[in-house]
């Protein structure tokens, strides 16, 4: 790369978002199947735990999953005190009184229907603090004896207020009601967890969410209950479309909390938030809560039908609160527009230590459609949430009064001419904030089941401001993923930041690695088919030092090929490195062969090659030209396995070859392959060709390794190859250096040569 190209590509950083130019890139140790099952794995889950343990600062892996047959899934949790390299045996957390596991017991439900128990997908929380460990595990499960703090319930049981559900719309129910389970753990070898059920399965618990603050003083968890069960979704994206968007009138938002892990305190809080308590078709239901703590206080959102002043779409509530004197019964306050259709609103919250001399607290991103049509195109939208005391008397910059003082701003302009924008996160460091989120200039031909061979796809974007997110202060989206055919979609994007400081208590300082680097942050995307079927690709990460303003190359995260989904991303306080658990079908393409992977990734030097080639110009017949292919390793580490080919353009003649020792000619195609370059050394390839046909030829030529390189923008070069007229034919040479042939020369060219023949002719007569 040139100074000059240097220095374009360092002032673009300072405004947005560039893909490469680092000299580094990360390198993924072999990973490891942590779950190892014959029965699919699903939905694994993670956290970093570091606590004193007597005389020992232990720091642990500890993770959750789903796994067993398809319908009678169990959760578990394993657990690593050594960095990942072996994993404990699985702790069954999905368990009756007797120790047995609930998914699969036979359970009978309201008008004696019949069942076999299964649980879905558990989630999980842990406060980064050194006082722990202090883990809550959720999940919900059809496993619901009618009485929840019995504490003897075991094996079958028949529960008479326990719902079922038409979910496929045959006429018969096949799904009964689920119920909320918690597993709580402050046992420093993370073997003992105490498992309690919340709920008895008179309405549907669908959605869980757990959380908590930095300083694990705070434990909360949220989820919906529908009255009428389980719907089927709008067949909006891929999957079954059963996640609980789709709703029946009556259903609410309910929340629990605790001041420490017990299960027992989270029973006895239960309270509905919501206020939708009217049944039936047309009535306002509440879905899909998100919920965080920041300090004392929760924030919890989600989005709701009918709402007041709306058109029939959905509205994003909110609602902020000390997480131990909830709302009750209550509307909240709707902070997006109700005229159109708002749904999957996330957020993310800091407090007044980590947002510094920033008055940012919250930042909420939603989805919004400017139509109710089920599966229309969207949006991203956020607002924010600023401290402002002397507008607004007790501000805290969480209060709803905060959220609605901020304009909402629309971050992509692409559904109005049928785009769309989904799979949104955000990451707040002070006045910094980055959104990420996926897009297609197409939605209607990025989607299989309307176009059947796709002429769009999904990339993962990303935009960023260092001024709170204020509206004019967001730099230019960039394309991370740059995916070009549309038979690939990126799917399940993660923006990721550095873990808080940890300091060992043992000797009251952070240990190496363990110090916040505020300006690391880490992003990743999957691949998968643009197809029906939507088969999973490939996991890739990469790290930027630079809050985004500069990014190492994409590398996935091991040599599998296909049959990679659901990443996540942990890192140390530091960014040194970056461990990434993922779900792996060993037999790509089949996903009952899905196991919990896990690998470590730590940052490299890499080379950068350039490639350069000189225009040449000779005359025809007559002459020769040599093109000189120039690599250059501008990188910061040895470049392995260098190949540079071309292939000539017809009429064009192979002479020579500089270096015989390392090339070769197939035909047309020139091919050279150098076993190493190391830094900063330069390679010159010398090609000598020629031409009997005047004519202006391009050579195009690559170059690349097999190594990551931190950039491949200059891999690339084209040689223009300009066979003239010869000297002694025409009197004259056409198209000098590199200007192209100017069709004019020929034509006073051949009025020249009539001109001489009639002088040829009037001289013979005469």
């Amino acid at each position: 790369m040139s100074k000059s190209s240097q220095w374009v590509v360092l002032a673009a950083a300072c405004a947005v978002a560039t893909l490469v130019y680092a000299g580094t890139a990360l390198r993924f140790g072999a990973p490891a199947n942590v779950s190892q099952t014959p029965t699919p794995t699903e939905k694994a889950k993670d956290v970093r735990l570091a606590y004193q343990d007597g005389a020992t600062f232990r720091k642990a892996w500890l993770l959750t999953y789903g796994d067993g047959p398809v319908g009678q899934q169990n959760v578990y949790v394993k657990y690593s005190f050594d960095e990942g390299a072996t994993w404990s045996a699985p702790v069954l957390l999905s368990r009756d009184a007797q120790n047995a596991a609930t998914a699969g017991q036979s359970i009978v439900t309201r008008n004696s229907l019949a069942f076999l128990a299964d649980s879905d997908k558990p989630n999980i929380v842990a406060p980064p603090v050194t006082s722990g460990p202090n883990v809550v595990v959720t999940w919900t499960s059809s496993y619901c004896p009618q009485n929840p703090g019995a504490g003897n319930n075991a094996g079958s049981y028949n529960n008479p207020l326990q719902g079922a559900g038409d979910l496929d719309g045959d006429g018969t129910p096949e799904r009964p009601y689920h119920c909320v389970w918690v597993a709580t753990t402050q046992d420093p070898a993370l073997a003992a967890w105490d498992v309690q059920q919340l709920t008895n399965g008179e309405r549907d618990a669908i959605g869980d969410v757990v959380a908590s603050n930095a300083t694990g003083s705070a434990f909360a968890l949220a989820w919906q209950e529908d009255p009428a069960g389980l719907q089927p979704g709008e067949a909006e994206g891929p999957g079954d479309g059963g996640s609980g968007a789709t709703v029946s009138g009556g259903t609410n938002i309910w929340y629990s909390h605790a001041p420490t892990p017990n299960g027992n305190t989270l029973r006895a809080n239960i309270a509905q938030v919501s206020d939708n308590n009217v049944l039936g078709t047309g009535q306002p239901g509440a879905s899909r809560p998100n919920l965080q703590i920041s300090g004392s206080t929760a924030a919890l959102a989600y989005e709701e039908t009918a709402c007041t002043g709306g058109s029939g779409g959905r509205c994003i509530v909110y609602h902020s609160f000390a997480y131990a004197s909830h709302d009750t019964n209550s509307a909240g306050s709707i902070v997006s527009d109700p005229a159109k259709n708002s749904r999957r609103v996330r957020f993310v919250l800091q407090g007044a230590t980590a947002a510094g001399a920033s008055n940012l607290r919250a930042v909420l991103l939603w989805r919004e459609s400017p139509t109710v049509v089920p599966g229309a195109p969207a949006d991203i939208v956020i607002r924010r949430g600023l401290v402002d005391t002397a507008a607004r008397p007790g501000s805290t910059g969480f209060l709803a009064s905060d959220i609605l003082a901020d304009a909402p701003q629309q971050m992509t302009n692409v559904a109005a001419t049928g785009g769309n924008a989904n799979a949104h996160r955000a990451i707040v460091r002070g006045g910094f904030v980055a959104l990420a989120y996926d897009q297609t200039p197409s939605m209607m031909g990025a989607d299989p089941a309307r176009t059947a061979t796709p002429s769009a796809n999904y990339n993962l974007f990303i935009t960023r401001s260092v001024a709170d997110g204020s509206a004019g202060s967001w730099s230019t989206p960039v394309n991370l993923s740059g995916i070009t055919t549309p038979s690939i979609n990126v799917v399940e994007p993660r923006l990721v930041p550095t873990q808080a400081t940890v300091v060992n208590p043992l000797t009251g300082t952070p240990d190496a690695g363990d110090t916040q680097d505020v300006n690391v942050l880490y992003v990743s995307y999957g691949t998968e088919t643009n197809s029906l079927a939507g088969g999973a690709g490939r996991v890739y990460v990469s790290r930027s030092t630079y809050q985004g303003a500069s990014f190492e190359p994409f590398v996935p995260v091991s040599t599998a090929t296909a049959g990679q989904s659901e990443a996540q991303l942990r890192s140390p306080p530091d960014g040194s490195s970056v461990a990434v658990l993922w779900m792996g079908e060993q037999t790509p393409g089949d996903a009952s062969t899905k196991d919990v992977m896990f690998a470590v990734a730590a940052p490299v030097q890499v080379p950068d090659l350039s490639l350069a080639a000189n225009d040449v110009t000779f005359e025809s017949l007559t002459g020769q030209g040599t093109v000189n292919l120039s690599i250059v390793n501008h990188g910061t580490a040895s470049a392995h396995n260098v190949v540079l080919t071309a292939t000539l353009p017809d009429g064009l003649a192979l002479v020579g070859i500089s270096d015989s020792a390392v090339c070769s000619v197939v035909g047309a195609a020139l091919r050279c392959e150098i076993p190493e370059m190391l830094v900063d050394q330069t390679r010159v390839i010398s090609v000598t060709v020629s031409s009997e046909n005047p004519r202006l030829y391009s050579l195009p030529v690559s170059v690349s390794t097999s190594s990551v390189e931190s950039s491949t923008a200059d891999n690339t070069a084209v040689a223009s190859i300009n066979a003239t007229l010869d000297e002694g034919g025409w009197g004259c040479t056409l198209g000098r250096g590199n200007a192209p042939l100017d069709p004019s020369l020929w034509l006073l060219a051949g009025l020249a040569a009539l001109g001489l023949g009639l002088r040829r002719v009037r001289s013979r007569r005469a």
